[in-house]
């Protein structure tokens, strides 16, 4: 199973909206068109799930980054919003081998990230720890 962790993009700040609403900006979207045919190029041939929080900045960084692989459909996961990592764990456990993009929220990635392997990291809004990927779909 490869897992690789992307956290939604630049979104309006808190306060302004209901968080669950919170949508990108224009600037977390164009930050995010500059990355994602890079991760979508590493993840032609690997036939991804992308798992999504519901919430707006989630779906609409995933929307984005199916737009760059076309067949791939997403499924909307309320644990990612909510931070379970039981339910993580046990979703994992009931998927078959295969590559997953889970596009959700910090702190949750971070603290997900160092259960899983260990490692301390910090989740950048767009980018993900797991795979820094640069022009020709290339992992760093």
């Amino acid at each position: 199973m490869k897992l690789i962790f992307l956290r939604h993009g630049i979104a309006e700040e808190k306060g302004n909206v209901d968080d669950f609403d919170r949508k990108l900006t224009p600037k977390g979207i164009e930050k995010l068109n500059k990355y994602l045919p890079y991760l979508a190029a590493y993840l032609e041939k690997k036939d991804p799930e992308i798992w999504s929080s519901p919430k707006v900045r989630a779906d609409e960084t995933a929307q984005l980054l199916k737009e760059n692989l076309f067949e791939t459909e997403i499924i909307y996961k309320d644990f990612i919003a909510s931070g379970d990592l039981g339910k993580l764990d046990e979703e994992l456990s009931q998927t078959e081998e295969k590559t997953i993009v889970l596009v959700g929220h910090e702190p949750f990635l971070s603290a997900w990230t160092r259960e899983i392997t260990g490692e301390e990291v910090v989740i950048k809004k767009g980018g993900g720890p797991r795979d820094r990927i640069r022009p020709g779909g290339q992992r760093q």
